[in-house]
């Protein structure tokens, strides 16, 4: 989901991440003008998207932030990667997934930084049952429990569930609001659940892969991608 001035010294991922601390941005509350919606899931924490973009945002919540960047597609040659790096607030900053966006063959994905690059296809999972046209998306967390992505109601809203139990709500994405005029009233939010916080980072490239595609498909007049 940048200030400077001609006297301010240039700052690295963890000075910035201080000065974040220090002016009151490690919060849950939106930066918006408007309040976010009531709570969908029990307890939960927010994170806060920067933009409306899965490819160059940067997600804050109450203790750690997310920063997404992708290479800009004039000032780069050859196939784009999206780094995910994880910000704690001691500063230290890891890297938790990169996709490679290929223009001709299957987005690729790993974890870490350091692991081998997997096709999409065999990280989020499609039901076995559900056709091309199923949104739902499977997916094994850090600890090994599986959840599942999937949109509900007329306005496709993205959820994240139990893969076996599609009642146990544990995430929800909520997309910016906009008035009238289309001013953003509301940044897009995720809310979660404290009960899959151990398996945040890999649940926070699932969704950035997910919406991704989902723009993607919409673009292509809802033909999944």
């Amino acid at each position: 989901m940048d200030r400077s001035t001609a006297a301010e010294p240039k700052r690295g991922p963890k000075n910035r991440l201080l000065g974040l601390l220090g002016h009151g941005i490690f919060s849950t509350t939106s930066s918006a003008n408007e309040p976010p919606m009531p709570s969908q899931v029990a307890n939960s924490l927010a994170f806060y998207f920067s933009k409306n973009s899965a490819r160059n945002t940067v997600i804050t919540g109450a203790s750690v932030i997310y920063h997404v960047n992708t290479p800009t597609e004039l000032l780069y040659k050859g196939d784009r990667i999206t780094t995910i790096t994880r910000v704690g607030r001691d500063g230290r900053s890891t890297i938790v997934g990169e996709f490679i966006w290929n223009v001709y063959s299957s987005t690729m994905v790993r974890f870490g930084g350091d692991d081998e690059w997997i096709p999409m296809r065999e990280f989020l999972k499609p039901p076995q049952d559900g056709g091309a046209w199923n949104p739902a998306r499977s997916f094994s967390g850090s600890t090994g429990i599986k959840y599942k992505w999937n949109e509900q109601g007329q306005k496709k809203v993205l959820t994240l569930t139990l893969d076996k139990d599609p009642t146990a709500l544990l995430a929800v994405l909520h997309p910016p609001k906009y008035n009238l005029i289309r001013q953003e009233v509301r940044k897009a939010y995720l809310e979660i659940s404290p009960a899959v916080e151990n398996s945040l980072d890999v649940i926070i490239v699932s969704l950035l892969l997910i919406e991704r595609k989902r723009r993607e498909a919409e673009d292509n007049h809802g033909v999944p991608v």
